[in-house]
């Protein structure tokens, strides 16, 4: 990299998480998650008081034991939020990826530590002059990409970045990739996770679940979600040849009494243990690393609900976490904006 060319940076951000599986720290960190309007689009004069009055009274004790499973998860390293875990390591093997162009990388986080602000505070004190942000968020919905936009447009107001950048140095710039839900390496590194279960899935008796985080109806009205998971699910399908009839689209981890996707994830769990199939697997392609949604949600809670109903072998696929696959399509994601600067993929947010 020329002396005149502006460092760059990389910024992987997920949703968030707590600071411990403690009491306490949920109902911080619901409290800053389920307070943002882009997340729950009810009136504030509505919404507000069931949020203090009720579920941040009540939810936070029984999550507890839920979070406390999965900080001390075999694959995480002296307990930790999985998200945090994979997001850091992820962070780490992605700058080494990206060494000769010399790009410093940071994992960050909507809600929860280490916070957005923070990590582009540390990014411009460091020099860094050109950041490409990342929201590991594969198909966009506003309550998750478009959340960290409105995280990161805040984040630069509160910054004098002006003051901090030396007298004749380039200017600042960030930008940001608002999905990547149908990019090549993104569904090659997906059917790579999922191929050696191909041959089971030509048995009528097991079945392939691509379950994805639920939004209420009236969100996906007005942004590509659906259609996006429809089209990364479709690509996996197509790669694969799997047969129709093997696998489902489902969506999880719905929260109030509004409609949100369907069909829902744990009613279909249920009904197939029903319906004849033995063997159930289950991947997450949404999720970019693994959460309290995927272990507990869905490889405890819903991996029951299936043997209870009658099927007898459960399968979670993981997410792709720091698998060098999820690497090496990160890194090509960024030296793609690098080489072609005004790509249709990014929106310029400062």
């Amino acid at each position: 990299m020329s002396q005149d060319t502006p460092k760059r940076g990389l910024l992987l951000v997920n949703l968030g998480t707590p600071d411990a599986p403690t009491e306490d720290a949920i109902r911080r960190y619901l409290k800053e998650f389920l307070s943002d309007p882009k997340v729950v689009t009810l009136p504030r004069w509505l919404w507000l008081p069931i949020l203090n009055g009720l579920i941040l009274r009540t939810r936070p004790s029984r999550l507890v034991e839920r979070y406390r499973d999965i900080w001390t998860a075999p694959a995480i390293e002296g307990g930790d939020s999985p998200i945090r875990y994979f997001g850091e390591q992820l962070a780490t093997k992605v700058e080494s990826a990206l060494e000769p162009l010399s790009v410093q990388v940071a994992s960050a986080m909507t809600y929860g530590k280490p916070t957005i602000s923070d990590v582009i505070g540390s990014l411009i004190s460091g020099g860094v002059r050109d950041v490409l942000a990342i929201p590991l968020f594969p198909q966009y919905t506003d309550a998750t990409t478009g959340a960290v936009k409105t995280a990161i447009d805040r984040s630069l107001s509160m910054l004098t970045i002006d003051a901090s950048l030396d007298a004749g140095t380039q200017p600042f710039e960030l930008s940001m990739v608002d999905g990547y839900h149908d990019h090549p390496d993104y569904v090659e590194a997906l059917c790579q996770q999922l191929e050696p279960y191909c041959e089971a899935l030509q048995n009528p008796g097991c079945k392939l679940l691509l379950s994805y985080h639920g939004i209420p109806v009236s969100q996906a009205r007005q942004d590509p979600y659906l259609e996006q998971c429809g089209t990364t699910s479709e690509l996996i399908a197509r790669t694969l040849e799997l047969d129709p009839n093997s696998w489902e689209m489902t969506f999880q981890s719905r929260f109030g009494p509004m409609r949100w996707l369907s069909p829902y994830t744990d009613e279909r769990i249920r009904a197939l243990g029903g319906e004849g199939v033995r063997h159930l697997i289950v991947a997450c392609p949404g999720f970019a690393v693994d959460c309290l949604e995927t272990l507990e949600e869905i490889n405890v809670e819903n991996r029951g609900y299936f043997l209870a109903a009658g099927g007898t072998q459960f399968t979670y696929v993981p997410a792709l976490n720091a698998d060098e696959s999820h690497v090496a399509m990160l890194a090509s994601i960024a030296e793609q904006h690098w080489s072609r600067p005004d790509a249709d993929a990014e929106v310029r947010v400062s």
